[in-house]
C-alpha cells in the first residue's frame, strides 16, 4: 500500500491503494528513495469517514415487451419498449427480464440518447436478462432487442 501510485480522478475508498508501482515497491523494499509516499493515497494518518444512505425503490412494472423487426412492432399492434420516469435523486437504473427461446437482451436509453446493452440471452444457458446504467433524470427508455451482432459483425445477412 505504501508504494502504490494514485488513480487520478478515483478517491481513495473507490480503489483502494491505487496502481501497482514496481519501482516504488523496489525501492521501498532496498530503503532506497523513500520518496515515493508523497504520491501515495494509504499514508497512514489519512482519516477517511463516510455515510449513505441508499433506499432500493420498490418501482416494478410487469409489461410484455416483444423482440420483433425494426419498424414492424407497433403495425403489428406489440409493445416493443417501455417508458419510465427517474427522479433527480437516483442513483441506478436496471432492469431485468426472462425469455421462453430467444436470443434477445434488454437495451436501456437514457434521456441523452445513450444505449446501454444488457446480457445475450443463449437458451440452452439462461433465459434471464439484465441491464443497467448510472441513473439521469428524465424519461428513460427499456426494449428488447434480438441478436445485434457477433464479435462486432451484423449476424444479419441482409444488413
Amino acid at each position: 500500500q505504501e508504494s502504490a501510485t494514485n488513480m487520478p480522478g478515483y478517491e481513495r475508498f473507490e480503489v483502494g491503494a491505487g496502481y501497482v508501482n514496481a519501482r516504488a515497491a523496489v525501492a521501498a523494499a532496498k530503503n532506497f528513495d523513500m520518496n515515493h509516499k508523497t504520491t501515495v493515497n494509504n499514508l497512514r494518518g489519512n482519516e477517511f469517514n463516510a455515510n449513505t444512505l441508499v433506499e432500493i425503490s420498490e418501482k416494478t412494472f410487469n409489461q410484455t415487451l416483444w423482440a420483433t423487426p425494426v419498424d414492424s412492432t407497433e403495425t403489428l399492434g406489440l409493445q416493443n419498449s417501455y417508458e419510465f420516469e427517474v427522479h433527480a435523486e437516483a442513483l441506478w437504473v436496471q432492469g431485468s427480464a426472462d425469455t421462453l427461446a430467444n436470443t434477445t437482451k434488454l437495451v436501456l436509453t437514457a434521456p441523452d440518447g445513450t444505449e446501454y446493452f444488457g446480457n445475450l440471452t443463449l437458451p440452452v444457458l439462461g433465459t434471464s436478462m439484465r441491464v443497467g446504467a448510472p441513473a439521469m433524470e428524465g424519461t428513460w427508455s427499456i426494449r428488447v432487442a434480438g441478436l445485434t451482432s457477433l464479435a462486432g459483425v451484423n449476424p444479419d445477412p441482409l444488413g
